[in-house]
């Protein structure tokens, strides 16, 4: 016997045991939980009012996070789950906002002249990455977020923006077009080593890191002209192009296992929300609607 455990649950509770079941055996049988018990945040969109939404793993329990009714980008998940970052026009101009999911209180942690775009939290949950004008055009921050104590990390005459972390925290990927067109490029979490990883298409943008630390996924313009999405090591080698078809690829984010992708497809006015695993195989739709659909975020395992 490798495994035996008991569950009992409401029957209105069937797809929350058998997420935790397939959970359980994954852990018993690979010492991994996978990533069943998770959620993907989104941005649904219509016309200029968009809000966040989240959506179980297997597409069940669609719920609605934010009320904003207004340009809404950039959802990010903390580490343990329990909050959401993102950047709102509520107020007529971009600022980020961190969202208590547990209580639903919002407060605005950045309010800046110009731009306020929010990237992705540290590893430890402790510090947030920012894109912020408010000295001239965008670069990157990295803000603690209970003192509010905010650090610049870029210094270029160029755009740098879409800031992600390294699983262990000692390194940031981003984009910027100091070469001319945008591109991934990496640096140490202090700002320092800068070091552009991406050589192959004139597009390449919304770069992020695997938990597994190995691979960097991201969304480049393909030769057939369509956005596809693309992995490659932190060292700029080993480019693999994962998706083909004729649909607009968007926005790849992993899953806490590093094992699948979850991104945006577009084509005509149809966008669908798909996952895949970390080699391009096996994609399925996890939801789809009539609205324009941006930006999924795939959170971390909840407890």
């Amino acid at each position: 016997m490798i495994f035996i455990k008991k569950y009992r649950a409401a029957a209105d509770r069937i797809s929350a045991i058998a997420r935790a079941i397939a959970s359980d055996i994954m852990l018993a049988l690979i010492n991994d939980a996978g990533d069943f018990n998770t959620q993907i945040a989104f941005v649904s969109k219509t016309g200029l009012k968009s809000d966040i939404y989240a959506v179980n793993y297997d597409g069940t329990g669609i719920q609605k996070i934010t009320n904003h009714q207004s340009i809404i980008v950039t959802p990010r998940w903390s580490p343990d789950g329990n909050w959401l970052a993102f950047t709102s026009f509520k107020r007529g101009r971009p600022e980020i906002y961190l969202r208590n999911l547990k209580s639903g209180a919002e407060k605005r942690i950045t309010s800046f002249d110009g731009l306020n775009l929010c990237g992705a939290f540290s590893p430890d949950g402790k510090k947030i990455l920012l894109t912020l004008s408010k000295d001239g055009n965008e670069e990157i921050y990295v803000l603690q977020i209970d003192a509010l104590k905010l650090m610049r990390l870029t210094n270029n005459y160029s755009i740098d923006v879409s800031p992600s972390w390294s699983p262990d925290g000692e390194k940031i990927v981003f984009v910027s077009n100091r070469s001319g067109s945008p591109q991934i490029y990496t640096m140490d979490a202090g700002g320092n080593n800068v070091n552009r990883i991406t050589y192959k298409g004139s597009y390449n943008s919304s770069p992020s890191w695997s938990p597994r630390g190995d691979r960097i996924v991201y969304e480049g313009l393909a030769a057939n002209n369509k956005y596809q999405i693309f992995s490659i090591d932190e060292e700029g080698n080993n480019p693999v192009q994962l998706t083909f078809d004729e649909a607009n690829k968007e926005s790849p984010s992993w899953s806490p296992s590093g094992r699948q992708i979850v991104y945006v497809s577009r084509k005509n006015s149809k966008s669908r929300i798909v996952i895949m695993n970390s080699n391009g195989s096996n994609p399925r739709l996890l939801y789809e609607q009539n609205n324009k659909l941006i930006m999924p975020a795939w959170s971390g395992r909840f407890h």
